[in-house]
């Protein structure tokens, strides 16, 4: 089983809540629905079977859907996990797994660095992505990498929905959603250098996709394709500068 920590428990590490109530309620149940390794997921855990980190923070958890992949996958890795729902850590059951609201600015465990963070389909939700990167990048290890997904809003079935006057805007909770482009200038501006990225699909089932493929991996170069054929974006980053 993947390594888990022993010192903290959701009943101990909780943030302070600075997301209106409404948000923090609405996902108390909707996280549960994040339970299976879905598309986005599996991306994530190929590129996780290349790294082989020793400690690994995955934000957002939700069911930690891919922690249960990991057991597996990667035995020896050290995982470390929050959500805003008390829900989805209370069903998860396991130590190392705490209840943290993202936009309080800072990120769990403040006394430990990680190998590698993970940011799956949570960045879509925080209001104030420029801090949350920088603090990512202050808790990575010398070497680390940030695994992190964005939506596409060039998308093509999402620029349709804008041409017949409805919002592109795929969940009530979202933040005001950026171009992939200024997504990417934010993760360089708070030090990060994209090396890759993986389209996905962002479809909430059971992947098809094999365990461990390479399938649609490309270097960071942005193909003008990913504008159209890309729903979501999971981008591979290594630290382009170190923090003390």
């Amino acid at each position: 089983m993947t390594q888990l920590l022993q010192h903290d428990s959701p009943a101990t590490s909780v943030a302070r809540p600075t997301t209106p109530s409404w948000i923090q309620a609405y996902w108390e149940g909707k996280a549960l629905r994040y339970n299976c390794l879905h598309d986005r997921l599996a991306v994530v855990l190929a590129e996780l079977r290349d790294l082989n980190p020793p400690r690994l923070l995955d934000v957002g958890c939700s069911t930690a859907a891919l922690a249960k992949a990991l057991d597996a996958a990667l035995p020896g890795t050290a995982y470390y996990g929050c959500d805003i729902s008390q829900a989805a850590v209370s069903a998860i059951g396991r130590t190392g797994v705490v209840v943290w609201d993202l936009n309080d600015g800072r990120l769990p465990f403040p006394d430990t660095s990680f190998n590698v963070v993970v940011a799956s389909g949570i960045c879509e939700y925080i209001a104030d992505l420029p801090t949350f990167f920088a603090r990512v990048a202050e808790r990575l290890a010398d070497g680390g990498h940030f695994i992190v997904s964005y939506i596409n809003q060039d998308h093509v079935s999402r620029r349709w929905r804008r041409l017949r006057g409805r919002s592109a805007n795929g969940d009530a909770t979202w933040q005001p959603i950026r171009g992939l482009s200024a997504f990417v200038e934010n993760l360089r501006a708070a030090g990060f250098a994209p090396v890759r990225q993986i389209a996905t699909n962002g479809r909430i089932r059971p992947s098809t996709r094999p365990l461990g493929s390479t399938r649609r991996r490309q270097r960071f170069a942005h193909p003008p394709w990913v504008n159209w054929a890309a729903p979501q974006v999971v981008f591979v980053c290594t630290k382009d500068r170190c923090y003390a």
